[in-house]
Protein backbone atom coordinates (compact mmCIF):
# COMPACT_ATOMS: atom_id res chain seq x y z
CA UNK A 1 0.00 0.00 0.00
CA UNK A 2 2.79 2.27 1.21
CA UNK A 3 4.67 1.52 -2.41
CA UNK A 4 1.31 2.36 -4.19
CA UNK A 5 0.99 5.54 -2.34
CA UNK A 6 4.75 6.49 -3.46
CA UNK A 7 4.15 5.53 -7.12
CA UNK A 8 0.85 7.67 -7.22
CA UNK A 9 2.88 11.10 -5.78
CA UNK A 10 5.65 10.11 -8.40
CA UNK A 11 3.54 10.08 -11.14
CA UNK A 12 1.43 13.43 -9.76
CA UNK A 13 4.66 15.32 -9.51
CA UNK A 14 6.17 14.24 -13.10
CA UNK A 15 2.32 15.33 -14.30
CA UNK A 16 2.94 18.66 -12.34
CA UNK A 17 6.55 19.58 -14.20
CA UNK A 18 5.00 18.71 -17.56
CA UNK A 19 2.43 21.11 -17.08
CA UNK A 20 4.28 23.73 -15.86
CA UNK A 21 7.20 23.23 -18.61
CA UNK A 22 4.06 23.36 -21.20
CA UNK A 23 4.17 27.02 -23.56
CA UNK A 24 1.73 29.71 -22.39
CA UNK A 25 -1.04 30.30 -23.81
CA UNK A 26 -0.45 34.34 -24.78
CA UNK A 27 1.40 33.07 -27.91
CA UNK A 28 4.84 34.58 -26.77
CA UNK A 29 7.95 33.00 -26.92
CA UNK A 30 9.54 31.51 -23.54
CA UNK A 31 12.72 29.45 -22.82
CA UNK A 32 12.54 25.90 -20.93
CA UNK A 33 14.94 24.00 -19.80
CA UNK A 34 14.32 20.47 -18.32
CA UNK A 35 16.51 21.34 -15.02
CA UNK A 36 18.23 24.53 -13.76
CA UNK A 37 21.31 23.25 -14.04
CA UNK A 38 21.45 22.40 -17.71
CA UNK A 39 19.56 25.64 -18.70
CA UNK A 40 21.46 27.53 -21.55
CA UNK A 41 21.42 31.27 -22.12
CA UNK A 42 17.89 32.67 -23.63
CA UNK A 43 18.21 36.04 -25.58
CA UNK A 44 15.37 37.57 -27.26
CA UNK A 45 17.21 40.08 -29.85
CA UNK A 46 15.70 43.35 -31.24
CA UNK A 47 15.03 42.15 -34.61
CA UNK A 48 12.94 39.31 -33.17
CA UNK A 49 15.53 36.50 -33.57
CA UNK A 50 15.49 34.09 -30.48
CA UNK A 51 19.14 33.03 -29.77
CA UNK A 52 20.03 30.18 -27.48
CA UNK A 53 23.74 30.02 -26.16
CA UNK A 54 25.77 27.24 -24.23
CA UNK A 55 29.16 27.83 -22.09
CA UNK A 56 31.94 25.39 -21.49
CA UNK A 57 30.18 22.99 -20.12
CA UNK A 58 28.36 19.95 -21.39
CA UNK A 59 25.30 18.32 -21.38
CA UNK A 60 23.32 21.62 -21.43
CA UNK A 61 19.93 21.52 -22.95
CA UNK A 62 17.24 24.15 -23.77
CA UNK A 63 14.77 25.12 -26.35
CA UNK A 64 11.98 28.37 -27.09
CA UNK A 65 8.10 27.16 -27.01
CA UNK A 66 5.63 28.83 -28.00
CA UNK A 67 1.44 27.34 -28.62
CA UNK A 68 -0.08 27.80 -31.87
CA UNK A 69 -3.80 27.38 -32.01
CA UNK A 70 -4.75 24.71 -34.45
CA UNK A 71 -7.81 22.96 -35.80
CA UNK A 72 -7.70 19.24 -35.82
CA UNK A 73 -7.95 17.83 -39.44
CA UNK A 74 -6.45 20.84 -40.83
CA UNK A 75 -3.32 20.46 -42.86
CA UNK A 76 -0.64 23.19 -41.73
CA UNK A 77 3.07 24.49 -42.69
CA UNK A 78 5.75 25.06 -40.88
CA UNK A 79 8.52 27.31 -41.81
CA UNK A 80 11.47 28.42 -39.62
CA UNK A 81 15.07 29.53 -40.09
CA UNK A 82 18.48 28.76 -38.39
CA UNK A 83 21.89 29.41 -38.02
CA UNK A 84 24.28 28.09 -35.49
CA UNK A 85 27.73 28.27 -34.53
CA UNK A 86 30.10 25.94 -33.32
CA UNK A 87 28.12 22.61 -33.58
CA UNK A 88 29.52 19.92 -35.00
CA UNK A 89 26.17 18.01 -36.11
CA UNK A 90 23.18 20.67 -36.38
CA UNK A 91 20.89 17.83 -36.52
CA UNK A 92 21.02 16.21 -33.37
CA UNK A 93 21.93 19.37 -31.61
CA UNK A 94 19.58 22.32 -33.05
CA UNK A 95 16.44 21.10 -34.52
CA UNK A 96 12.60 22.01 -34.03
CA UNK A 97 9.62 19.81 -32.74
CA UNK A 98 5.81 20.34 -32.76
CA UNK A 99 3.63 18.24 -30.38
CA UNK A 100 -0.34 18.12 -30.95
CA UNK A 101 -2.11 18.64 -27.70
CA UNK A 102 -6.11 18.99 -26.96
CA UNK A 103 -7.50 21.92 -25.22
CA UNK A 104 -6.44 20.49 -21.65
CA UNK A 105 -2.85 20.28 -22.69
CA UNK A 106 -2.60 16.72 -23.29
CA UNK A 107 -1.02 14.27 -26.04
CA UNK A 108 -3.77 13.37 -28.81
CA UNK A 109 -4.50 9.79 -30.21
CA UNK A 110 -3.98 9.43 -34.07
CA UNK A 111 -7.21 9.53 -36.19
CA UNK A 112 -5.79 5.66 -38.01
CA UNK A 113 -5.36 2.50 -35.67
CA UNK A 114 -2.11 1.18 -34.89
CA UNK A 115 -0.46 -2.01 -35.69
CA UNK A 116 -2.79 -5.01 -35.42
CA UNK A 117 -0.04 -6.83 -33.73
CA UNK A 118 -0.30 -4.31 -30.70
CA UNK A 119 -3.66 -3.01 -29.09
CA UNK A 120 -5.76 -3.68 -32.48
CA UNK A 121 -7.96 -0.86 -33.36
CA UNK A 122 -6.58 1.61 -30.54
CA UNK A 123 -5.17 4.35 -31.87
CA UNK A 124 -1.31 5.21 -31.32
CA UNK A 125 -0.85 8.38 -29.53
CA UNK A 126 0.69 11.32 -32.23
CA UNK A 127 4.14 11.12 -32.63
CA UNK A 128 6.05 14.58 -32.20
CA UNK A 129 7.03 15.95 -35.86
CA UNK A 130 10.25 17.61 -36.98
CA UNK A 131 10.99 19.22 -39.67
CA UNK A 132 13.22 18.70 -42.47
CA UNK A 133 16.73 20.76 -42.64
CA UNK A 134 17.23 22.13 -46.45
CA UNK A 135 20.38 23.41 -47.42
CA UNK A 136 22.95 26.65 -46.01
CA UNK A 137 22.31 29.49 -48.16
CA UNK A 138 25.54 31.24 -48.72
CA UNK A 139 25.29 33.60 -45.10
CA UNK A 140 24.64 29.99 -43.30
CA UNK A 141 20.86 30.34 -42.29
CA UNK A 142 19.12 26.97 -42.94
CA UNK A 143 15.72 26.70 -43.70
CA UNK A 144 13.48 24.06 -41.54
CA UNK A 145 9.98 23.19 -43.56
CA UNK A 146 7.11 20.35 -43.41
CA UNK A 147 3.61 20.15 -43.93
CA UNK A 148 1.69 17.82 -41.41
CA UNK A 149 -1.99 16.89 -40.61
CA UNK A 150 -3.57 17.94 -36.95
CA UNK A 151 -5.00 14.89 -35.48
CA UNK A 152 -8.84 15.70 -35.14
CA UNK A 153 -8.44 16.02 -31.50
CA UNK A 154 -5.98 18.40 -31.45
CA UNK A 155 -6.51 22.16 -31.06
CA UNK A 156 -3.38 23.26 -30.22
CA UNK A 157 0.56 22.78 -31.08
CA UNK A 158 3.71 23.09 -28.62
CA UNK A 159 6.06 24.31 -30.92
CA UNK A 160 9.90 24.05 -29.95
CA UNK A 161 13.17 25.17 -30.99
CA UNK A 162 15.87 23.59 -29.33
CA UNK A 163 19.70 23.74 -28.94
CA UNK A 164 21.21 20.72 -26.47
CA UNK A 165 24.44 18.66 -26.08
CA UNK A 166 26.58 21.31 -27.64
CA UNK A 167 29.28 22.91 -25.55
CA UNK A 168 30.30 26.86 -26.29
CA UNK A 169 28.09 26.77 -29.38
CA UNK A 170 24.82 28.93 -30.24
CA UNK A 171 21.94 29.27 -32.66
CA UNK A 172 19.90 31.93 -33.52
CA UNK A 173 15.94 31.52 -34.92
CA UNK A 174 13.70 33.71 -37.18
CA UNK A 175 11.11 34.04 -38.99
CA UNK A 176 9.14 30.93 -37.06
CA UNK A 177 5.62 30.19 -38.85
CA UNK A 178 2.97 27.40 -38.25
CA UNK A 179 0.20 28.40 -40.69
CA UNK A 180 -3.29 26.18 -42.52
CA UNK A 181 -2.38 25.23 -46.18
CA UNK A 182 -4.82 22.90 -48.35
CA UNK A 183 -4.23 19.43 -48.56
CA UNK A 184 -1.33 18.02 -50.27
CA UNK A 185 -2.27 16.32 -53.35
CA UNK A 186 -2.46 12.12 -53.56
CA UNK A 187 0.33 10.43 -54.78
CA UNK A 188 0.73 6.75 -55.62
CA UNK A 189 3.79 5.03 -53.47
CA UNK A 190 5.71 1.82 -54.30
CA UNK A 191 7.64 0.32 -51.81
CA UNK A 192 10.33 -1.84 -52.97
CA UNK A 193 12.50 -4.41 -50.44
CA UNK A 194 15.88 -6.07 -51.41
CA UNK A 195 16.99 -9.20 -50.37
CA UNK A 196 20.53 -9.45 -50.92
CA UNK A 197 23.20 -11.85 -49.97
CA UNK A 198 26.90 -10.81 -51.49
CA UNK A 199 28.65 -13.00 -53.61
CA UNK A 200 32.15 -12.91 -55.91
CA UNK A 201 34.13 -10.99 -53.30
CA UNK A 202 37.75 -11.64 -52.81
CA UNK A 203 37.31 -12.39 -49.31
CA UNK A 204 34.55 -12.71 -46.53
CA UNK A 205 35.18 -9.21 -45.59
CA UNK A 206 35.51 -7.47 -48.95
CA UNK A 207 32.29 -9.56 -49.62
CA UNK A 208 30.11 -8.59 -47.16
CA UNK A 209 30.98 -4.53 -47.57
CA UNK A 210 29.36 -4.96 -50.87
CA UNK A 211 26.77 -2.59 -51.27
CA UNK A 212 23.20 -3.91 -52.43
CA UNK A 213 22.17 -3.38 -55.81
CA UNK A 214 19.77 -0.50 -55.42
CA UNK A 215 19.26 0.95 -58.73
CA UNK A 216 16.11 2.21 -60.15
CA UNK A 217 17.44 1.27 -63.67
CA UNK A 218 17.93 -2.25 -62.67
CA UNK A 219 14.80 -2.51 -61.57
CA UNK A 220 12.11 -1.10 -63.52
CA UNK A 221 12.80 2.37 -61.84
CA UNK A 222 8.71 2.91 -60.18
CA UNK A 223 9.70 2.56 -56.44
CA UNK A 224 9.38 5.43 -54.53
CA UNK A 225 11.25 4.12 -51.45
CA UNK A 226 14.09 1.37 -51.12
CA UNK A 227 13.70 -0.55 -47.80
CA UNK A 228 17.40 -1.75 -47.76
CA UNK A 229 19.32 -3.81 -45.11
CA UNK A 230 21.08 -2.01 -42.88
CA UNK A 231 23.63 -5.23 -42.25
CA UNK A 232 24.28 -7.93 -44.92
CA UNK A 233 24.03 -11.14 -43.70
CA UNK A 234 27.20 -13.40 -43.88
CA UNK A 235 28.83 -14.28 -47.46
CA UNK A 236 28.44 -18.21 -47.62
CA UNK A 237 31.77 -18.59 -47.66
CA UNK A 238 32.07 -20.20 -44.00
CA UNK A 239 33.95 -17.59 -42.73
CA UNK A 240 33.02 -14.80 -39.79
CA UNK A 241 32.95 -11.34 -40.71
CA UNK A 242 33.57 -8.49 -38.59
CA UNK A 243 30.93 -6.14 -37.39
CA UNK A 244 31.11 -3.27 -39.22
CA UNK A 245 29.55 -0.08 -37.20
CA UNK A 246 28.02 2.76 -38.96
CA UNK A 247 28.13 6.29 -38.20
CA UNK A 248 24.58 8.43 -36.81
CA UNK A 249 23.48 9.95 -38.54
CA UNK A 250 24.72 7.65 -41.14
CA UNK A 251 25.68 9.92 -44.14
CA UNK A 252 24.58 7.18 -46.35
CA UNK A 253 21.41 7.24 -46.03
CA UNK A 254 19.19 9.42 -48.02
CA UNK A 255 16.64 11.09 -46.43
CA UNK A 256 15.23 13.17 -49.12
CA UNK A 257 10.99 13.13 -49.02
CA UNK A 258 10.04 10.98 -51.79
CA UNK A 259 7.99 13.57 -53.36
CA UNK A 260 11.45 14.24 -55.04
CA UNK A 261 12.12 10.96 -56.86
CA UNK A 262 14.61 9.94 -54.19
CA UNK A 263 15.11 6.52 -53.16
CA UNK A 264 15.38 6.02 -49.35
CA UNK A 265 18.72 3.26 -49.02
CA UNK A 266 21.06 2.80 -46.23
CA UNK A 267 23.40 0.04 -46.10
Amino acid sequence: MKTNRYIRLLVWMIAGSAWAAAPSPDGQWRGFAAREEIRPRFEALADGRLRIATDGREGLDGHWARLYPVEGGRWYRFQAWRRAEGISVPRRCVLARIQWRDANGKPVHLDAPGAVSFAPGVPPVAEPEYPNDEPADASGWVELRGVYQAPSQATQAFVELHLRWAANASVEWRDVALTPVDPPPARKVRIATVHYVPRGGKSAQTTAGSSPPCSRRRHGGKQTWWCCPKRSRPPPTGCPIRPRPSPFPDPRAITSPPWRGNTGCTW
